[in-house]
């Protein structure tokens, strides 16, 4: 399903722990269908920045790519779950034909916008109803909220 490239030589094995269970819930909440991989980066000068780039997600090759220099755990899955929401758009043809992504894209492009709308907002619900759901076993607002999105598509 997915494959962790450690680029940033930290001890991974608290985020394999939670991915290995993570990935398949987001898996069967989001319906994508393609392996994807996450690169662990490091950055130290990039996160020096107040308003530094925290990941990214390349539909060409399904590589979700996150900067993880003095960040919280939780903080990293957080920017891995809404690059995953990228990922299902793209599963779903939304990465098809010419799009900018420049400075400004999500304020200035439409279909982007929206698009950065859903990951914004199912990344984060994700992760929170992930976490709550391991309290609690109850996932259903969730459940509700993405199929809600997939009928407006």
């Amino acid at each position: 399903m997915y494959k962790l490239i450690n680029n940033a030589k930290i001890n991974t094995a608290e985020y394999e722990k939670v991915f290995d269970e993570f990935f398949p819930y987001a898996k069967e909440r989001l319906g994508f269908d393609i392996d994807f991989k996450i690169v662990f980066e490091s950055d130290p000068e990039n996160a020096k920045k107040f308003f530094a780039g925290t990941a990214h997600y390349n539909p060409n090759n399904h590589t979700i790519t996150v900067y993880v220099d003095n960040r919280h755990p939780k903080d990293i899955l957080r920017s891995v779950s809404h690059e995953l929401v990228h990922h299902a758009q793209n599963c779903r043809g939304e990465f098809d034909g010419e799009m900018e992504t420049g400075e400004g894209y999500a304020q200035t492009d439409p279909h982007l916008s929206k698009m950065e709308d859903e990951a914004y907002l199912l990344g984060n619900r994700l992760v929170r109803d992930y976490e709550d759901g391991k309290k609690t076993r109850g996932d259903k607002l969730y459940e509700a909220l993405v199929k809600k999105f997939i009928r407006r598509k």
